[in-house]
């Protein structure tokens, strides 16, 4: 058997076999026995058939399956041999008999890239915080007021601690659209999202009233659209006093005060900042590594990417695509990501191999204690769950990775305030810049 390769340039490559007709002929009688076994014909018990009936009945079926086996198995020993990393399926892209019985063969495919190593210790990144602030507390209370008030009838709307009850019919020409409506709208006029137009209309109507009004639609809201508004019902928010019975209540402790609820309510809102900022020094952490690193990324790894980024859509999806899902568009859209996440798997790996990271059995039941925590399921049968699936390993080497990047990074603390205005003096600096320029262009044009 001779072999040639092609091309080697980066991932891909290509390389072309070709078999003398004793080699071909080793496939092709292997599969011509094996059809034998299978052979029935009348006159002839089960895989009695001779020779020569059973390659003239289905010579032609059997000659396609030799072929297809010859390409299979020759490239599975050369493989063998030479031990190249393939990604993926390889691609058979010239298959043809040769005038003297051989067969020439010619397979595309793709394997691992060949990179070293670069710096993953000390990795720049700002490591964003945030400050909550009494006003943020304030308003957190304010809006667990409003989520635990009580509604008393009421004539009219004569302030924003109303609720208003509406219904709100489309309009085309002046007349009602069929099937737009939208019934039984509750409206808290106190609430910042209210259009300023409707909530000025509703102060002061009473059950019975209607009124139009043009609304905006749109994600920009560039364009109105008419409808009529009819008051149903009118309400009146009670809120509670904000005082420790309110505290024990939302806090669902008799021995409650509103200072708990204060410092509870700081630190879920530290907490929620801080699970935004963590994902973003870790982005920030992985562009760093990405950007020290370059080699080309195997097609066959962004397309796997790709794909499990749908079937992460279908499960949001109740398994199946949204209605009139563009494949092709969302795949041109979402390719850089998809590298970007193929490349990231490939540096994690050498990163794992060069720190020997294993998973332990104590990996496994942190993990199941935290899933257990947040699912509301028992512990065991969550522990269970994650040792049945292969990509658990996977996902606790790569929080052990990334853990370990963060321990390394060089990280600058920044509030997010400050980085704010930062962003905004840059901002401003640059527009500034632009701004000379053009009059220094426009100062040098003859008059």
């Amino acid at each position: 058997m001779e072999s040639t390769v092609l091309e080697s340039s980066g991932v891909r490559r290509e390389i072309e076999f070709s078999l003398t007709k004793v080699e071909y002929d080793v496939h092709f009688n292997r599969v011509l026995r094996e059809a034998q076994k299978e052979a029935q014909l009348k006159g002839f018990r089960k895989g009695m058939v001779p020779m020569n009936l059973v390659k003239q009945l289905y010579g032609k079926q059997l000659e396609s399956e030799a072929v297809e086996e010859a390409a299979q198995e020759t490239f599975r020993e050369y493989a063998q041999q030479t031990d190249p990393k393939i990604v993926g399926m390889p691609a058979v892209t010239e298959l043809r008999r040769t005038d003297d019985g051989g067969l020439y063969v010619k397979i595309a495919y793709e394997v691992y890239p060949e990179f070293e190593l670069g710096q993953y210790k000390g990795l720049k990144a700002q490591r964003i915080f945030h400050t909550v602030t009494e006003e943020e507390i304030d308003q957190e209370i304010e809006s667990l007021r409003e989520r635990l008030s009580t509604l008393e009838p009421a004539e009219s709307a004569d302030d924003d601690d109303h609720v208003v009850t509406v219904d709100i019919q489309k309009l085309a020409d002046g007349l009602p659209v069929i099937g737009e409506v939208t019934r039984d709208l509750r409206i808290f006029l106190k609430h910042e999202n209210v259009n300023a137009e409707l909530r000025r209309l509703l102060r002061g109507t009473r059950v019975g009233d209607t009124f139009r009004i043009d609304l905006p639609t749109g994600d920009g809201g560039e364009t109105n659209i008419p409808y009529e508004v009819t008051v149903k019902e009118i309400n009146r928010a009670v809120l509670p006093d904000a005082d420790n019975t309110f505290a024990m209540k939302v806090l669902e402790s008799t021995i409650a005060n509103m200072e708990d609820l204060r410092a509870r309510i700081s630190e879920s809102i530290e907490e929620q900042y801080n699970k935004v900022f963590s994902r973003i020094f870790r982005d920030n952490l992985i562009d760093e590594l990405l950007s020290s690193h370059d080699f080309e990324v195997p097609h066959t790894m962004t397309y796997t990417v790709l794909e499990a980024f749908i079937e992460d859509l279908k499960r949001e999806e109740k398994n199946q695509l949204p209605a009139g899902f563009d494949r092709k568009a969302f795949e041109l859209e979402m390719h850089p990501t998809a590298e970007r996440t193929a490349k990231w798997m490939l540096i994690r790996e050498r990163i794992i191999e060069a720190h020997g990271i294993t998973v332990e059995e104590v990996d496994y039941e942190d993990l199941a204690e935290f899933e257990s925590r947040r699912m509301g399921i028992e512990y065991g049968v969550v522990l269970r769950y994650l040792k049945s699936q292969e990509s658990t390993a996977e996902r606790i080497m790569a929080e052990k990775v990334m853990v370990m990047l963060e321990d390394y990074a060089d990280a600058e603390e920044i509030e997010d305030l400050t980085l704010k205005k930062q962003e905004e003096e840059a901002e401003a600096n640059a527009d500034n810049s632009s701004t000379d320029e053009s009059s220094t262009e426009n100062s040098d044009k003859p008059e």
